[in-house]
């Protein structure tokens, strides 16, 4: 942001001083404050003061009407269809998909995700159903009522068992006596 430069015609009984007041949030906004003095041998003191402002111009962004915005500071996770399992066991977004977050030195972003798992009862290849809710949360934005901003998205998730069952007999008759 520059180096204070002192013009004197004396130059060496100059002293430079220093003071820097670093008043950003933890989103990186704010104002940065460098004070600079000069202190001379005869008393003759000078100060400058700089404001340094930094804005987010990009703030984080989601289009909660399309889920598909291009715009989007996310990338939804597709719907996921298990096949060939009975079980929800090992269906964690690494296999399923997860959202893709891109953020800016000015957004602070968080995650999460909450599974409601629902069985199926009925005889056929549908075993369960799992609605997957993510949520995303920017610290560095609140609505009207200082709430931070958050978004959330559901992702279907189905586990179906299209393999029919197999039954084997022995080959040979079974005699018992």
């Amino acid at each position: 942001f520059g180096a204070a430069i002192i013009h004197d015609n004396c130059p060496a009984n100059n002293t430079l001083g220093h003071v820097l007041v670093d008043n950003r949030s933890q989103c990186g906004t704010g104002t940065v404050v460098r004070t600079f003095s000069i202190n001379q041998s005869t008393a003759l003191n000078q100060t400058c003061t700089q404001i340094i402002e930094f804005k987010n111009d990009d703030p984080f962004y989601i289009n909660r009407l399309n889920n598909n915005d291009p715009n989007d500071d996310v990338t939804w996770p597709a719907d996921y269809t298990a096949i060939g399992q009975c079980t929800p066991i090992g269906l964690d977004p690494a296999m399923t998909g997860r959202p893709i977050i891109s953020e800016d030195a000015c957004d602070m972003v968080g995650l999460r995700m909450d599974d409601l798992t629902f069985p199926f009862t009925t005889n056929g290849v549908a075993c369960y159903k799992i609605v997957r809710t993510w949520t995303v949360m920017d610290w560095c934005q609140t609505d009207e009522f200082g709430n931070n901003l958050t978004w959330t998205y559901e992702q279907e998730i189905k586990v179906m068992d299209n393999d029919a069952p197999v039954i084997t007999v022995p080959t040979s008759p079974v005699i018992y006596e």
